[in-house]
């Protein structure tokens, strides 16, 4: 899976998102022809990359000069209106008009209006169609599958807006922030544009990833500042995805059993816990003059080894024990409190790039419940497993 990875560490803008772009493959040729598609004025914009330096480092600044032009309309509706009619492909009208959608809706709970009031300038919004129009081009251009936001920041101290003195980050960006993890510091400016906030909020769920990427190309999109305390620009990894799996390494400590007493095995099992095992199990075998036995088998932490061993020759009747060292690749694990209509539940989760591939429901916590309440026990554990799986649409 073809992914990119955008580091924000001096925020995030449009011309930054198309300069990074740009730098890893990117032709600004194609960008001009997919543009034009849209029904605007004939030189309602043009677009001019250039290298610049930022904070010591080699980075493309996209410049939109865009040029004042009537009949422009800059209501919401207007913009859908205009980004469907054009010749664009389907993939980039629906994306670009949900990035509209989630910028304008953002604007309206701010300032108390609805989505259908909401517009912007004529020179801004011809800018943030080219920069969030762009954005999807870019996107299915490079065959990007998906897109992971880590380390960002937003900035901080004020900027002068039409209604006076604004906080940054803006009421609209904090708005586009919702259930995402920031940084909200940095040096005294605005570091993240609505804009550059509505695009990658509409690509990731969250802005907190490590995704594991085999990493193919690099580029650096340059904010129009230089900042003093860091190079103003904004970092894209384009890669393969691969698999963000836990390796450590285990023990594996095992006897084989064939004249202990059943009712023996609930207290070994208990005391190998004690000294550290992470599982145990008996598996049935066959032995020596056909008698009827059990394989005991013990995973434990390396530095474990010994005490479970000598547990198990204590509190067994085996004459020795077999162990042998294995690698071992597990899902990244979590622990999350889910509400249910019966109560809160711990669940153990166990994700793989970012993603719940498994939501297990402590058991004594739905059993807990099932007494309280005098429900069955599994309307609780699968009410708790489904509650874990919605966590992947909220960003968990």
């Amino acid at each position: 899976m073809k992914v990119a990875y955008f580091n924000c560490f001096s925020g995030a803008a449009g011309d930054m998102i198309l300069g990074a772009f740009l730098e890893c493959g990117l032709r600004l040729a194609l960008l001009r022809r997919e543009l034009a598609k849209l029904k605007l004025a004939r030189g309602a914009f043009s677009l001019e990359a250039r290298s610049v330096r930022r904070g010591g480092l080699k980075a493309t600044h996209l410049e939109v000069r865009v040029k004042r032009t009537r009949g422009v309309e800059t209501k919401f509706r207007d913009i859908e209106r205009l980004i469907a009619s054009s010749r664009l492909s389907g993939g980039v009208k629906e994306e670009s008009v949900a990035i509209f959608k989630r910028l304008a809706r953002s604007e309206a709970a701010r300032h108390g209006k609805s989505v259908s009031q909401v517009h912007f300038h004529e020179v801004g919004a011809v800018d943030s169609l080219v920069d969030i129009v762009g954005a999807c081009i870019a996107r299915r251009a490079l065959g990007l599958e998906h897109v992971y936001v880590g380390n960002v920041f937003t900035g901080k101290g004020t900027f002068q807006s039409e209604h006076g003195e604004y906080p940054v980050p803006s009421p609209a960006v904090l708005g586009l922030l919702e259930n995402r993890r920031v940084h909200l510091s940095g040096p005294d400016t605005e570091l993240l544009t609505p804009t550059g906030a509505a695009v990658l909020a509409e690509w990731s769920r969250d802005f907190d990833c490590e995704p594991c990427i085999k990493v193919e190309r690099v580029g650096y999109g340059a904010g129009s500042l230089d900042l003093k305390d860091r190079p103003n620009v904004l970092t894209l990894v384009i890669g393969e995805l691969e698999a963000q799996l836990d390796e450590d390494r285990v023990t594996v400590i095992e006897a084989n059993i064939d004249d202990m007493l059943p009712l023996n095995y609930e207290v070994l099992f208990e005391s190998l816990f004690e000294k550290g095992a992470l599982d145990v199990t008996l598996t049935p075998i066959q032995m020596k003059k056909q008698r009827p036995a059990v394989q005991l088998s013990v995973i434990a932490p390396v530095e474990a080894r010994e005490k479970v061993a000598r547990c198990l020759l204590e509190q067994s009747t085996s004459f020795g024990v077999r162990f042998s060292d294995w690698g071992r690749m597990k899902l990244k694990r979590r622990q999350a409190a889910v509400a249910t209509r019966h109560g809160s539940v711990k669940v153990k989760l166990g994700l793989l790039n970012g993603r719940i591939l498994r939501a297990s429901p402590e058991y004594e916590d739905c059993r807990r419940i099932a007494r309280r309440l005098r429900v069955p026990l599994m309307n609780v554990y699968e009410e708790a497993k489904i509650a874990a799986r919605r966590l992947n649409d909220k960003g968990h």
